[in-house]
């Protein structure tokens, strides 16, 4: 049996403390130079104050701190160097093109995959809460009640990183099923070979065969009334219960994260902003995950190189070394 992780909680928390919102905006800015505007300026009008690229790093800055437009204005003079209103960052997310953020989430994703090759992917949705209300029809009458999306993600348990990556990302209305949306983030996504779990929900032949198609191994749970199938009896063979327990639930952590961080709702007004705002929300899960495994990497080289400057220390220091001395004690006061 694989060992535990030990001292998870431990670069978490150490990661949270050191992950502020400029490191989260240059890292977001450093993707979104690589990859094309997301949206054409047009030839008329006045110069923009910031490219459209720096918006897209503030749209997902904001995401990933959970703030509102007033409260990225207030912030975007510490971030860019000057400051934006807020109804240009509103204007920004409406302005986007389609598919921005997806070709965002998967640049961030082979980023954080690298060259590994155990990988165990998992697919889940989960319901976004807006702060909007829509007419349905009832029985002989007419009532409110509150717009919910959801969110379908794919992700990638990476176990010699222990991390989880998002792979690919789609919003819908919360009446909608999941097996559409996930064939439809399998076939956009180029997934290496692996396992991938899902839960009942996604027990259909085409969803077979396209994870065999994709030369994936799947090991969804099957429902009770299910109807047979070639694809279903071949994946049969490889059903794993205990497979299914160990990787289905690593896509909650993404949810439970987003959840903790955003209460896993948006504040936007328009349709589409509604949606762009929902597949930010996987964008800053990869950005969180990047930070958190680039202080473990930096941690990691520093403890390489202690016994090195310890070293080098002793030889170009220009006071000797006496051997069983302690060293002094920093205070905790700042002022000392």
């Amino acid at each position: 049996m694989p060992t535990k992780h030990v001292g998870y909680w431990k670069q978490f928390n150490v990661a949270s403390k050191s992950m502020s919102p400029l490191k989260v905006f240059n890292l977001a800015r450093a993707h979104t130079a690589r990859l094309p505007p997301p949206w054409c300026k047009s030839r008329l009008g006045r110069p923009y104050k910031r490219q459209p690229r720096d918006y897209a790093a503030l749209l997902a800055t904001a995401r990933l701190e959970d703030w509102s437009t007033r409260e990225a204005e207030a912030n975007s003079e510490v971030l860019l160097g000057q400051s934006v209103d807020h109804a240009s960052v509103a204007w920004a997310l409406a302005k986007v093109v389609c598919g921005y953020f997806d070709a965002l989430l998967w640049r961030l994703y082979t980023a954080l995959v690298g060259a590994l090759t155990q990988l165990f992917h998992s697919a889940d949705s989960t319901g976004v809460r807006t702060d909007r209300k829509r007419f349905v029809r009832r029985v002989f009458r007419f009532g409110k009640e509150i717009e919910d999306l959801k969110l379908h993600c794919l992700v990638t348990w990476l176990p010699k990183r222990h991390a989880i990556a998002v792979a690919s990302a789609e919003c819908t209305s919360g009446e909608r099923h999941d097996s559409p949306p996930f064939r439809r983030l399998l076939r956009k996504t180029p997934l290496r070979t692996g396992v991938i779990s899902a839960d009942s929900a996604y027990d259909a032949e085409d969803n077979f065969e396209l994870a065999f198609d994709k030369k994936l191994t799947p090991v969804i749970k099957r429902k009770i009334n299910t109807k047979h199938g070639f694809f279903r009896k071949k994946a049969e063979k490889h059903w794993n219960k205990r497979t299914y327990d160990k990787y289905r639930s690593r896509v909650e952590t993404v949810f439970a994260g987003s959840q903790a961080r955003n209460h896993n709702r948006v504040r936007e007004r328009l349709p589409k902003t509604r949606r762009r705002a929902v597949q930010l929300l996987a964008v800053s899960h990869n950005l969180r995950t990047a930070i958190r495994l680039g202080i473990q990497a930096i941690e990691r080289f520093i403890r390489q190189l202690g016994p090195r400057l310890s070293l080098l220390w002793a030889i170009c220091s220009p006071k000797p070394i006496i051997s069983g001395l302690s060293q002094p004690r920093i205070s905790a006061c700042r002022g000392y």
